[in-house]
Formats: C-alpha cells, structure tokens, sequence
C-alpha cells in the first residue's frame, strides 16, 4: 500500500472510530463478551474499549485483553469486562473468577468472598514502580531545580490487597520484574511475554540489506507517556553533547508541555529527528527501524517494554536497555547499568565496539526472539497453561 493510498485508509478509520465512540461510551462495562451460557462467570478488570472500537496500535493491550478474554472462554466462562478505572457501583456475587487490576478488583473484595482472584501484573508492583520513578524524578530536579511529576508515571493507588490478597499472579516482565512481587506475595507467580504487533512478516525483516557503517550511529525510541519515567530527558542531554549520533525520536512530547519546554532548543538540533508519535502500521515506522541499528529503552520501571518489542518484530534493530525495562539479560541485548547519562553513554560506546558482522547477528537473534517469543501463539500458550494449573490448584 503506497503512502497516500494509506493516510486515506487511516483517515477513514479514526472517522470510524469517532463516530463509535459517540454512538457510546467507550468505558461502560461490555457483559457476557461471547454471548455464551456456561455455568461459571468471570470479570475481567482491565480495559474496555477494543471490545467497542477494536485494537489500536497505540498500545499491544489492547490486543492482549482481547485474546485474555478469549482464553475465559475457552475455559468455560461467561466474561465480562470491566474498565479498570471504573468506580461505578457493580454487583460482583456472580463471578467464580476475577482477573485483572484496578477499581473493579479492589471494589469486588467486601462484596464476593469465594472467587478465585488472579492479578494480572503489567509492570513491578505499585510500590517498586514508584521507587524507581521518584528516584528518576529526583534526578530531574536536581539538574532542572523544577519538578515535573507530570513526567514521572507515579502511581497514586497502591491497591495493595489485589497484589498480595489473590489465588496466584500472572506477570510480565523479568527476574527483577518478578522479584517485586515475591517481595509481598508468597503464592504461585507465572511470567509472561506480552503480544507482539506484526505488520512485516519475518522474511521481510531479516532480507534488509542494513549498512552498518551508518545504522552504527543511528538509535531510535519510540516511548509512551512519561519522559522522565522512560528515560526521554537523559537521551536528549547526551545526544546533545555527541552531534555525531543520530536519535530518531518518536513519542507525545507535546502533551507534556513543561519537558517539551525545556527540551524545545536540543530537540532543534541537526541530529535529533523528533517524529512525535508515528504509527506503527506505516512505512514512516518501519523506514525509521531500517535506518538505526539500535532502540533505546532508558526506562525506570516497566513489565514488557513494548515499544522495544514490536520494533524488533518489525525491524532489525538492537535494544540498548535497563534491566528496570522488563527485558532478559542476553547476548543481542546491550545493558544500561543505571539510569544516568553516563550509563547510558558507556553502554552505546560499548555497542559501537562490535563488528559490522557481530551487529547484523545480534539484530537478527533478536528479531527471531522477540518475532517468536511474543507471538500471539506464544501467549496463549502461557496464559492458558497458568490458568489451567491455577483453576486447578483452587479445584474449580
């Protein structure tokens, strides 16, 4: 699909997409998902709207919730589905099981006693998160003397009861990721990787002819909301400082007009190509992971950085990474041992060590990882094995 032909197709689908959301609200709970009349029920607590507006590229959730809700069927439940963020009054007597996190997890505790619980973890427990993100927002303040917390992704609600009080938890993320958790919780954990978004398939990928010569140079990051949090501000300040790298940057910038404030003048600079946000379903993205041989994920707290994820899917491209992110250690991934600039520049002097030859072999071992490892296939697999020896733990 050429890229006029494209920008109509998008066009007309955010028309769509506006014209559902006004036919209905996109947060209301959406009952018996499958119209199926089994004996048991479950509630999903998450998120709402790709049931109503289907998925969106912004974010992998919105596919996986729907393939969550797939696999309770499958199992034998009637699903419901409830916005996380929803304080309405509900009446939960009904459920057998209840997944997820967030408002309806909390409310659902005083009003049914003898449902199975199950967290559904997308990041470090609410306490660790915010640990590591006031430790990045400290660090802000103490070179900018201002505090954006606009910027830090603090978590206000702890809910600690639905991360310590359930049957068993179900993760993503690393050892470290995982660790948080059996900080406070002695029951079963289960880890899991996150799907994957696939717009070229994987013989497209690995049969780009990258020149290494210049992608050596050239680094991307694609990151959601939360500068600080993701490591947007000690990007900018050393490649502001090393004019010879080229940082190819997508991400809502604007939205956070304080950072954007104080970033506006390196954001201007020859070797910083600031794309705000750029769909993943368009040639504009894939050119970007083309051109760079490496993608950047600075980030204080995450599950599954899936930003990082889907550009390995998508392209040949080499994460440069905390171990904070999500990520496993290995051999394509380049570490960032803290989250400083002098981390960070250590790690990318580190990357520029490697042959030509040792660049292309990472790349490709890590799109094979993360083609394969985060595959829709590869998720249901681990979520319906998890469930399976949870269901039957608590003998429902």
């Amino acid at each position: 699909m050429n890229q006029s032909l494209h920008t109509v197709v998008e066009y007309y689908k955010k028309g769509v997409a506006k014209l559902k959301r006004i036919a209905y609200k996109t947060e209301d709970p959406v009952y018996n998902v499958f119209h199926q009349q089994y004996t048991r029920n479950a509630l999903l607590s998450y998120i709402t709207s790709p049931f109503k507006l289907g998925i969106s590229y912004r974010h992998n959730n919105t596919l996986s919730v729907q393939e969550i809700a797939k696999i309770l069927g499958s199992l034998g439940y009637n699903v419901d589905v409830i916005d996380y963020k929803d304080q309405r009054s509900y009446s939960y007597e009904k459920y057998d099981l209840i997944i997820g996190f967030g408002e309806p997890f909390a409310a659902s505790y005083p009003k049914n006693g003898h449902a199975i619980r199950v967290f559904y973890g997308t990041t470090m427990t609410p306490a660790k998160h915010n640990q590591f993100a006031i430790m990045q927002l400290q660090a802000f303040h103490k070179r900018h003397h201002v505090w954006l917390t606009e910027s830090a992704r603090i978590e206000e609600k702890m809910f600690s009861l639905q991360v310590q009080a359930v049957n068993a938890i179900v993760m993503y993320g690393n050892k470290l990721v995982q660790d948080s958790y059996q900080e406070i919780f002695s029951g079963p954990i289960y880890r899991l990787h996150d799907i994957n978004f696939v717009f070229r398939p994987t013989e497209t990928v690995t049969a780009v002819k990258k020149n290494w010569d210049l992608a050596r140079k050239k680094f991307c990051m694609f990151p959601a909301a939360g500068m600080i949090h993701k490591g947007v501000d000690i990007v900018l300040d050393l490649f502001s400082k090393h004019l010879e790298w080229e940082l190819y940057l997508g991400a809502p910038i604007t939205r956070e007009p304080r950072f954007m404030a104080i970033y506006q003048n390196i954001l201007s600079l020859p070797n910083i190509h600031f794309q705000g946000f750029v769909d993943m379903s368009t040639p504009a993205y894939w050119n970007i992971l083309d051109e760079c041989g490496f993608f950047l994920s600075p980030s204080a707290a995450e599950g599954c950085p899936t930003s990082v994820v889907n550009a390995c899917t998508n392209g040949k491209v080499i994460p440069i990474a905390t171990s904070r992110s999500g990520l496993e250690p290995s051999s394509y991934n380049i570490p960032i041992r803290e989250i400083t600039e002098e981390s960070l520049e250590q790690a990318i002097k580190t990357a520029q060590t490697f042959s030509n030859k040792e660049l292309e072999t990472k790349s490709l071992d890590a799109h094979h990882y993360y083609y394969t490892a985060h595959s829709k296939e590869a998720y249901q697999k681990e979520l319906i094995g998890a469930l399976t020896k949870i269901l039957a733990a608590s003998k429902v």
